[in-house]
């Protein structure tokens, strides 16, 4: 036996001798009720950690840029802010992604919304990256959307 089922052992053998003692007083039945209804609840919630999934923590391979690495590569190669479908162009080939998926563009996005070193700022009548620690330059200097 494990030192938790030696020590529950002892905890019911307790109880017994206990409910024995002082069946008739209402505090120790009140504090009875109590200890069961938590003893239901955490067998319940112990019973819900058995059954459902594990959850799985995936991390990127610590080796390469991250998206945010790359997306910082492309704004200073461009020196204005880029869009989003732009940076996923940029993004997608090296790290091997599918540019066109759905799944890429929330990734990527949500690396970049998370990220410090980037933010989102208005540009062009629309939204693009910048580096979130400087200036956002003259509109007047958006090229005819070049890419990176």
């Amino acid at each position: 036996m494990s030192d938790k089922n030696d020590l529950a052992l002892a905890r019911d053998e307790m109880l017994a001798v206990l409910d024995e003692k002082f069946a008739n007083m209402p505090e120790w039945r009140a504090f009875r009720a109590m200890d069961k209804a938590l003893t239901a609840m955490d067998e319940g919630s112990a019973l819900k950690r058995k059954t459902s999934s594990p959850r799985v923590i995936r991390r990127r391979p610590s080796e390469g840029p991250t998206y945010v690495d790359l997306a910082l590569e492309a704004v200073a190669a461009k020196g204005v802010p880029v869009p989003t479908t732009d940076l996923i162009r940029f993004i997608a080939p090296k790290r091997n992604l599918d540019a066109e998926s759905e799944k890429t563009r929330i990734n990527i996005q949500s690396g970049l919304s998370r990220d410090k070193r980037i933010k989102s700022v208005p540009w062009a009548g629309g939204r693009a990256w910048w580096f979130a620690d400087r200036k956002v330059p003259n509109t007047n200097s958006a090229g005819p959307g070049a890419s990176p």
